[in-house]
């Protein structure tokens, strides 16, 4: 016979997915928007930031009643834990989207910078993906998936190295445009952060699985190389 507790928690999880798809969708919206210039787009996603915000308390406060009201064992512990972490990631990616969409409305898409923005729209597409697979390891709780998370930060610090490196050498040759240049360090570094954010979800998928609290490998920073 079916638990109470299990309906609230399933109605918990569908909440917790709905918000990542809003998020990713909204991760996906930014990078195209500073992509193409479509500066309508990219207002939106600013704009609309409340959305985000608004759905994260709404969960955790769904979370706490449960808490409160049902008196779960462990195994059902882990499970509200796991989406009190993972909705403040999922908050904060939202928050790195938004940023995305804010340095958008700045970037000078002069010709000499296409290279640069050749690498942020490839480095955008693999953040997105990486937001939406590890979203939906959740859903079919593949604990397996998660933890190739380390090896997925190799990648995407390659990748951010990469626009690093191509700003600066931009940067050198047009000493007179640095500030038109700073904009695509700025979607860079978010970027990475939304990186950040899907990798602590993976750990916190892991943890629902197996009630282990680990990390797997962080993005390494451009300032550490």
């Amino acid at each position: 016979m079916e638990r109470l507790i299990d309906q609230e928690l399933a109605k918990l999880d569908a909440q917790f997915t709905e918000m990542g798809v809003l998020v990713a969708n909204k991760i996906g919206a930014a990078g195209r928007a500073m992509v193409v210039g479509d500066e309508r787009s990219a207002k939106e996603i600013v704009t609309q930031d409340h959305q985000i915000n608004d759905r994260e308390m709404q969960l955790e406060q769904k979370a706490f009643e449960i808490i409160a009201l049902h008196q779960p064992i462990t195994s059902d512990l882990r499970e509200v834990v796991t989406i009190l972490k993972a909705v403040s990631d999922l908050e904060h990616a939202g928050d790195h989207a938004r940023d995305i969409a804010l340095a958008s409305l700045q970037l000078q898409r002069d010709a000499y910078l296409q290279p640069v923005l050749t690498l942020i729209e490839q480095f955008s597409k693999f953040i997105e993906k990486l937001m939406r697979d590890m979203l939906t390891a959740y859903v079919k709780k593949d604990w397996h998936f998660a933890q190739t998370g380390s090896q997925l930060a190799v990648e995407a610090n390659a990748q951010h190295v990469k626009i690093y490196e191509a700003c600066v050498d931009a940067m050198k040759q047009n000493s007179d445009q640095i500030e038109r240049i700073l904009p695509y360090i700025t979607v860079a570094n978010a970027l990475e952060q939304i990186c950040e954010c899907a990798l602590n979800i993976g750990e916190w998928i892991i943890y629902r699985r197996t009630g282990e609290i680990v990390e797997l490998k962080p993005v390494t920073t451009v300032d550490d190389n």
